[in-house]
């Protein structure tokens, strides 16, 4: 059923310090449902608005104003329906388009006992177009046209690449070997104290910590830069001192550039240890990004580990080779024979050019090689490349170090091939370069 409502009503409005009425007529139209049984009803529609600035051409306002109007026809129960809008207020008489937040409430009116009692059925709340004439004359209509939601947009000069691979897994325990930390340097764009500092997630000390100094929040993150890129496939953090400040959800993003990201995975924290697991990524440097708030509790991370499982390559059918002229004691192949206690030498200071290279009989798949020398720790290589090729002849570099201790690792991206070289790029005139073992690893 449709009522057609018409009633007047004035307003009071301040012009120059002079206060004026207004006399002026409000259309209403409400539209309700027939009553189940007809005896008397009672229908009343109370619109109230407050008019703003601008608005509309020559629109300047007409304070608050009101009014109600009553239909009657025959039913057992009474229905009110009141109409009520708001804007912001205004100042002086004027005319032009408002849209005003529309509500209506329908309630019924039942008698019991001697006495009237009232119950609210139905609250709907509508856009309406008003218009405001300068003699005062307003008609509103209600009508179904919502005003377009603003949206907006950040531009940031980092991209991140959010494709989660099927295997990631957030609920397994850390399983591989732990990544040498040593060099790592931690950032993050939140601003804790100086004794929550990144850092402290990589100190090895779990009574210290890294904490966002404030409640979980949408994009805050950890970054780490390995200073190479290395391989791993799993990310553990521990927060024991602070058993309630892990991740509620975050995602592990890695990149080679520190500019350009991959999202590897996706995960929903739910205790003190947070481990993700995902397929063996190499890259130097690594994020985990907050995906969810939580406005009562930090983020924090007593210690972070980047984990991967190495399995050395069998070397029973390799061969190595130099273009340096050692003694039979110091073989090129001592270095491949499982014994400390032999050993590949120079038997020469270390010069640019001297290498080591292994043919392995057929190409493999590989992301680390390791020299170890304890038996002569001041014989490690000063500078070296990695280089490998799949015929002997052509080469590629895909590994740069600097020495600085008697084991030496490298880890770069996979590689599969047949051949490994290791390529002095310094000089030292004074030791010998040895290797006791050489080994390549593969990352699962």
């Amino acid at each position: 059923m449709t009522y057609h409502l018409q009633s007047q009503w004035r307003s009071r409005a301040w012009v120059g310090g002079a206060v004026l009425a207004t006399l002026a007529t409000v259309a209403v139209s409400l539209t309700a449902a027939a009553p189940a049984s007809a005896d008397k009803v009672t229908t009343a529609a109370v619109v109230q608005s407050q008019h703003g600035r601008g608005g509309g051409p020559g629109w300047g306002g007409g304070g608050w104003w009101s009014t109600t109007t009553t239909s009657s026809t025959s039913t057992s129960t009474s229905t009110t329906a009141s109409t009520t809008s708001s804007g912001q207020p205004s100042y002086g008489p004027g005319r032009g388009w408002r849209w005003a937040r529309v509500c209506t409430v329908i309630r019924h009116r039942y008698h019991l006992r001697g006495r009237w009692f009232w119950r609210v059925t139905t609250w709907r709340c509508r856009w309406a177009r008003v218009r405001a004439h300068s003699q005062g004359y307003v008609a509103a209509t209600t009508t179904t046209t919502v005003p377009p939601t603003t949206s907006s947009s950040t531009t940031s000069t980092s991209t991140t690449t959010t494709t989660v691979p099927p295997s990631t897994n957030c609920s397994s325990a850390a399983t591989g070997t732990a990544l040498d930390r040593t060099g790592w340097v931690a950032t993050s764009n939140t601003t804790p104290s100086s004794s929550d500092a990144p850092g402290n997630a990589l100190d090895g000390n779990l009574s210290t910590r890294f904490s966002t100094g404030t409640g979980q929040a949408v994009g805050q993150y950890l970054q780490v830069d390995l200073g190479e890129p290395q391989s791993f496939n799993q990310l553990e953090m521990l927060v024991p001192g602070s058993p309630t400040d892990f991740a509620r959800g975050y995602n592990v993003d890695v990149s080679n550039n520190g500019s350009s990201w991959t999202t590897v995975a996706t995960c929903t924290g739910t205790g003190t240890t947070e481990v993700a697991s995902f397929p063996t990524q190499t890259a130097q440097y690594v994020a985990v990004v907050l995906t969810a708030a939580d406005s009562t509790y930090w983020w924090s991370v007593d210690e972070l580990y980047l984990l991967g499982t190495e399995t050395a390559l069998n070397r029973a059918s390799w061969v190595a080779g130099t273009n340096t002229t050692p003694s039979s004691a110091d073989a090129p192949g001592n270095a491949l024979d499982g014994n400390l206690s032999t050993r590949f030498s120079t038997d020469a200071p270390q010069a640019v050019g001297q290498y080591f290279d292994v043919d392995m009989g057929a190409a493999q798949t590989f992301n680390q090689l390791q020299m170890d020398v304890p038996n002569s720790p001041n014989d490690y290589a000063r500078g070296y490349n990695v280089e490998v090729s799949n015929d002997g002849s052509t080469w590629t570099t895909v590994a740069s170090g600097t020495g600085t201790g008697p084991t030496e690792t490298v880890v770069f991206p996979t590689q599969t091939a047949q051949y490994v070289m290791v390529v002095l790029t310094a000089v030292d005139s004074t030791y010998w370069w040895s290797i006791d073992e050489f080994n390549l690893y593969t990352t699962s």
